[in-house]
């Protein structure tokens, strides 16, 4: 089943592999047909549920079998429902937790958290099939006190919709509501397979991180192309002509208008339900004002996946090499040979999994790309190409998000930003127009609140939950039944991975690692020597490297003590620390993880050593050679401060200066590039975040 769910194939393949299997093994060795191969998971479904909807007003039904719809006054058979697609599929949180909270990977995390367990959930459409109308809405969460690392593997789906349309957001969040707010009173009751200890923990929906079109329908708002269409303040927004008709826009304001408040959200939900006409675009009253400790404004972080990456960043670099544009100052569309050019000479870390494609293509651009060409491209391509003001104005962007996607950001960091973020929004007006001041321009005045409130934008990004759509989408096959299929075969993924965790020790290292394998999506390297305690593994066939006077030198300083003529040095081209590829420089491909910042330092890796004979005792280092940094000659603003700092030019010293450095020290993976005769590093911001 794993190596079903790991290539994706239908029923008919699984059972023609049944089929195969059995010519070649004993008889009853395997299930003889796909029926038999199914109940052996049968257990696994029991928990998914299917909620009932209204056919025609679309009101909330239950469970049952005769049902009765409040809102039209209908009566419903629960058969005919379910023929005509009438339902959802639910979840439930408490029964994927427990169940988690089995494996003892994840349960040492949480045994501690006296404080309860707080879920940040997404909810977003994404099309089912590659031609057809139809779409699935599933609600995705992820458990807060996990690491990064951990929680991208153990993502829970609470809830799926299916159908041509977006859900009815009052019927669909109805049982997710529920039962948020059972977990908050009575928690969850489970036992701690590390020492047998019961534990109830409470369990909390913090947050909710989704795109702009989802986040209007889950408040209960106008949507950002109407009036009071801002979840997080009371701009009204101004009208103004675009194309042929008109479009809502929102003009930079001093001071700043008021922020919306939950409370306000409730006022204006009570005059609605008492018949009453509500203000600053409240449409209907959420099922989420429900929901124990969440906000229904400041509870919904501001997702830069969609803001800046799809949002600003895309609709500049429309606004630069678009032809509709040919007569505006900004326009830089009869230089896309250039820019495309000095793109092919970048080459990015492996951890940018994207190479850069020319702006001709940027209408298949994916997020990941407009953050790339963000944080690191746009700079130094654009130099000398995009007018002086604009390339400033877009510095002051470059800086604040890169600043705001570190690991940690400092509150005087994040005060910095805002002060940035404002200026940009302000002069945006005057460089672009008025017609330009979008809704995605507006957020990012309130950028720097949700990383005060939440931290790096990173931990509230839709990038996790996005990637795992694309696993949603292998889970089920064909037109028919997809909720059904989906629901179910991430049940099945569930079980696995926790018969994967119980597997005793006798098994068979070979069994162990194709398990692995089939449900990690990818397969380990075979070569490979494993240094346990630094979370390293060292690809390739090591050589035997010399040990001259200079190299004696570094290794007596890192030592401590003097250097015998036999000690066993090792070579190594590759390395992988903690999830991350470093290479030797030199090696050939489209790939450079060569190039690695220390501090304020840039090196390039010369070699991976390891002194001793491998083991507890072994060490690893890196042989380095450095660069000299030169000023970038990037625009700088004097007036906040923002330089881009993490985009340096770099040349070769004239002597070569080498240094040795531990493997266990942090190193920043770092992007070159080329323009012209300079050579461009720069710094990624942080160590979790991957494409």
């Amino acid at each position: 089943m794993a190596f079903a769910l790991r290539h994706s194939i239908p029923k008919t393949a699984i059972a023609d592999l049944l089929r195969l299997l059995e010519l070649h093994l004993p008889d009853g060795a395997v299930p003889g047909s796909m029926y038999l191969f199914s109940k052996q998971f049968e257990a696994c479904k029991r928990y998914v549920q299917f909620h009932l909807y209204c056919k025609d007003c679309l009101g909330y039904l239950g469970l049952g079998d005769e049902l009765h719809c409040a809102v039209c006054e209908k009566a419903w058979n629960r058969s005919i429902l379910m023929k005509e697609n009438s339902y959802f599929v639910y979840i439930p949180i408490k029964e994927q937790i427990q169940q988690m909270l089995e494996i003892p990977s994840v349960a040492r995390y949480l045994s501690a958290e006296n404080g309860g367990i707080s879920l940040t959930w997404n909810c977003d459409g994404m099309p089912a099939f590659n031609s057809g109308k139809g779409s699935v809405w599933p609600i995705q969460c992820t458990l807060d006190q996990l690491p990064w690392s951990v929680k991208k593997d153990h993502m829970l789906i609470t809830a799926l919709w299916f159908g041509p349309s977006k859900p009815h957001f009052p019927t669909f969040l109805k049982p997710f509501v529920a039962e948020c707010r059972e977990l908050a009173a009575d928690g969850v009751e489970w036992r701690d397979p590390l020492n047998g200890i019961v534990h109830n923990i409470r369990i909390h929906a913090k947050s909710c991180v989704c795109d702009s079109v989802a986040r209007c329908q889950l408040q209960g708002i106008t949507q950002f192309n109407g009036y009071y269409g801002c979840g997080w303040c009371l701009h009204g927004g101004t009208r103004v002509p675009r194309g042929r008709g008109f479009a809502t826009v929102y003009p930079f304001r001093h001071p700043a208008p008021p922020i919306r408040t939950h409370q306000v959200v409730c006022d204006e939900a009570i005059k609605l339900v008492a018949g009453q006409v509500p203000q600053y675009g409240v449409k209907y009253a959420s099922p989420l004002l429900l929901l124990p400790r969440f906000d229904i404004v400041s509870s919904f972080p501001v997702d830069y996946m969609h803001a800046v990456c799809e949002g600003v960043t895309e609709q500049l670099t429309n606004l630069w090499f678009d032809s509709s544009n040919h007569i505006a100052p900004w326009y830089i569309g009869n230089q896309v040979g250039d820019v495309s050019k000095r793109m092919t000479t970048i080459v990015p870390p492996s951890d940018i999994t994207r190479l850069p494609r020319s702006p001709t293509e940027r209408a298949h651009w994916k997020a990941s790309e407009f953050r790339s060409w963000l944080l690191f491209y746009s700079l130094p391509v654009l130099r000398g190409i995009l007018p002086n003001v604009y390339l400033a104005h877009l510095l002051l962007l470059v800086h604040a998000i890169w600043i705001l996607l570190k690991e940690s950001v400092s509150d005087a960091e994040v005060a910095l930003c805002h002060i940035i973020l404002t200026k940009f929004v302000m002069q945006m007006e005057g460089l672009y127009g008025i017609g330009n001041m979008t809704y995605n321009i507006h957020l990012m005045g309130h950028l720097a609140d949700t990383a005060k409130r939440y931290g790096p934008l990173w931990k509230t990004s839709c990038f996790p939950f996005e990637g795992y759509n694309r696993k949603i989408k292998s889970l089920f096959h064909g037109t028919r039944y997809v909720p059904q299929q989906i629901s179910q075969n991430f049940a099945v993924m569930g079980l696995l991975r926790r018969q994967l965790d119980q597997l005793n020790e006798a098994t068979p290292v070979s069994i162990v690692s194709f398990f692995k394998d089939m449900l990690r999506g990818y397969p380990c390297v075979v070569r490979a020597t494993s240094i346990g305690r630094l979370n390293a593994i060292l690809l390739g066939r090591p050589t035997h490297f010399p040990l001259d006077e200079a190299l004696r030198g570094l290794l007596a300083e890192q030592l401590g003590a003097g250097v015998d003529d036999e000690l066993n040095i090792m070579k190594y081209t590759q390395v992988v620390l903690a999830g991350r590829k470093f290479s030797t420089s030199g090696r050939r491909g489209q790939r450079c993880n060569s190039m690695i910042g220390y501090g304020n330092k840039i090196f390039s890796i010369k070699g991976i050593l390891s002194v001793g004979e491998l083991g507890c005792d072994c060490k690893v280092f890196f042989l380095l050679q450095q660069y000299r940094k030169l000023p970038s000659r990037l625009p700088e603003d004097h007036q906040t401060g923002a330089n881009a700092g993490h985009i340096v030019q770099l040349t070769r010293y004239q002597r070569e200066r080498l240094s040795l450095l531990p493997l266990q020290r942090k190193a920043t993976k770092c992007v070159t590039m080329q323009v012209e005769d300079r050579t461009y590093c720069s710094k990624l911001p942080n160590h979790i975040e991957l494409d």
